[in-house]
Parts: C-alpha cells; structure tokens; sequence
C-alpha cells in the first residue's frame, strides 16, 4: 500500500488489523509513511504486528519502480466509507495498474467501474470496516499470475482507458 498520512480514507487501521493474523504468512510493504510516525505505530502496536511488515517511508521515483516490481497486489483505499464515499478515482489504483499490478479496493473505482475489460485484474473488497480476507487476495493473486499475460494485458489496458 502506498500512502502519505494515516487518514481514515486510506483504510490502514482495517489493512492492518486484518493483516495481524497472517502477519507470518504474508509480507505487507507500506511505502509512502516513516515508520516513526506516531499513527502508525499505535495501530501496529494495538494489534501487535511484529513480524511480515515493512515500512518504507517516501519513495523516489526509482524506488517507486522497484516497488512496483516486488509487490504482488496493490491496495486502493480501504477506508472511503469513513467519509461516506463509495466512488472514487485514485491516482495510486492507476499508477499500479500502468505497472501491471492488480490491485485490491474497498470502494468502486470509477475507471473500473463501467468496464468489464478490468475485471479480471482487480479485487472489489467491501467499503465498510470488515476485515480483508488474505485467503481471498491469495487466491486472486495465484490467479492471475497464473497467466503470463495478465501484466502485459493490465498494462495495455491502463494505457488504452487511463493514460494522459
């Protein structure tokens, strides 16, 4: 997930507390926020996440990159529903699917929204409180990654419908 503040609309306290118990099984990347930052580490220490997570702070650009190239999912806010929004268009959602990265959302995405081409390549979680289920993303991830393709594909459909 990338971020730059701990807001509510970002969905981190939900990401988090449903990533605790999977804390071994999985790795979260939180690039965007230090990991000093005061928000940050109350909600990790709430829910006692002491393994599986990294904190990365800003990124450049070239470390963006990177970012990109190790991560297996994206998540798109996860908390819109805290300021009674449930449609949005985010620059982070459309920057990693430019990468070829699915992404994981927890509202409707308005570039997704009216076309069945993204359906494939994105996981419509639900855009309240509830936990995010981590077998679910698994399983979304194994299935697309099982296809070679779908990155070049996703990448090619970002272009067509988002690029400017």
């Amino acid at each position: 997930m990338l971020v730059t503040t701990v807001s509510s609309w970002y969905g981190l306290e939900r990401l988090l507390r449903s990533f605790a118990p999977y804390q071994r099984l999985f790795e979260l990347i939180i690039g965007g926020l230090e990991a000093s930052n005061p928000e940050i580490q109350r909600i990790i220490t709430r829910y006692e996440i002491t393994s599986g997570l990294q904190i990365e702070g800003r990124l450049t650009k070239e470390e963006l990159k990177g970012f990109y190239k190790r991560v297996h999912i994206c998540f798109g806010s996860l908390g819109l529903h805290t300021i009674n929004l449930s449609f949005a268009s985010t620059l982070k959602v459309k920057e990693s699917i430019s990468h070829g990265v699915p992404v994981a959302i927890g509202y409707l995405e308005e570039d997704f929204y009216a076309n069945p081409e993204f359906e494939p390549f994105y996981l419509q979680l639900p855009n309240d409180d509830s936990l995010v289920n981590f077998e679910l993303l698994r399983q979304f991830a194994i299935r697309f990654y099982s296809d070679p393709q779908n990155q070049l594909t996703l990448r090619e459909l970002a272009l067509k419908y988002i690029d400017v």
